[in-house]
């Protein structure tokens, strides 16, 4: 059973990681980050050793986290201090496990499937953690480790990973991006966003329980192009504009009957 680990990476989702395996009784021994002061800060929080070069590190720790951006896992990687013995994970949805290969015995990938901001400590207990591993044995660790977060955990492979990332751009990232456009949209006319609240969190809970596909509503969907074509010059912006034809011609498309 893993019992210590250490975190190279101080953002969101391993300051997260590192309080919710602090609480599941897994000690964090390091945290690494380019930034001594951050990287202290976050060590501080979990009672864990800070430091800002990872030449210096020497890890004995059972697993070691690295959350970093994707396009610094090959730089991170590559100045892992030899040889490496702890079970070595990224947290990545779009980096392929394959990074490891070469470089590190035993690997896998620990992927939270949620949203983190530092604003908000989330719970993993109903969260789907997704799984990769180098062989059944790590795999076999670090499903254990998973379940001590999350009642929800999945073995996938990378493939299947990075078509949940997108699918996870569509359904979070983008939908918030849009949340952003009607705000805006309504802070012009002097209204608040707290007018929107309940459909939102009723559109949410439709989606939920009967489908996407059986909760979409609106003129779209009705095929009411008379009201499509108000909406469309009632917006000022032209990139919002655009993209309200487009999302309307799409699903237009969709329900074509």
């Amino acid at each position: 059973m893993i019992t210590t680990a250490s975190i190279i990476g101080t953002g969101n989702v391993a300051a997260h990681l590192a309080a919710l395996l602090n609480c599941a009784g897994v000690h964090i021994d390091m945290v690494v980050g380019r930034d001594i002061t951050r990287a202290r800060l976050l060590a501080n929080s979990v009672e864990a050793v800070a430091f800002d070069n990872l030449r210096n590190c020497v890890f004995n720790s059972q697993l070691l986290i690295i959350s970093v951006s994707d396009d610094a896992y090959s730089e991170v990687i590559s100045q892992l201090p030899q040889p490496i013995t702890p079970i070595v994970v990224h947290t990545s949805g779009s980096v392929a496990m394959n990074i490891f290969e070469s470089k590190v015995q035993n690997f896998g990938v620990f992927y939270p499937l949620q949203t983190f901001s530092t604003e908000k400590q989330v719970s993993l207990n109903h969260v789907p953690v997704c799984l990769e591993a180098s062989s059944d044995n790590v795999y076999a660790e670090l499903e254990a480790l998973a379940i001590r977060l999350s009642s929800d955990v999945y073995k996938i492979n990378s493939y299947q990973r990075q078509q949940i990332h997108i699918a996870a751009v569509f359904g979070c990232n983008f939908v918030n991006f849009l949340y952003c456009s009607a705000k805006e949209l309504l802070q012009k006319s002097n209204l608040p966003f707290e007018l929107l609240h309940p459909l939102i969190l009723e559109t949410a809970r439709k989606a939920i329980e009967v489908g996407p596909e059986n909760a979409q509503t609106g003129p779209a969907k009705r095929g009411d192009v008379n009201i499509i074509d108000k909406h469309h010059l009632l917006i000022d912006d032209p990139e919002l504009k655009a993209l309200y034809l487009l999302l309307s011609n799409q699903i237009l498309n969709k329900y074509d009957s």
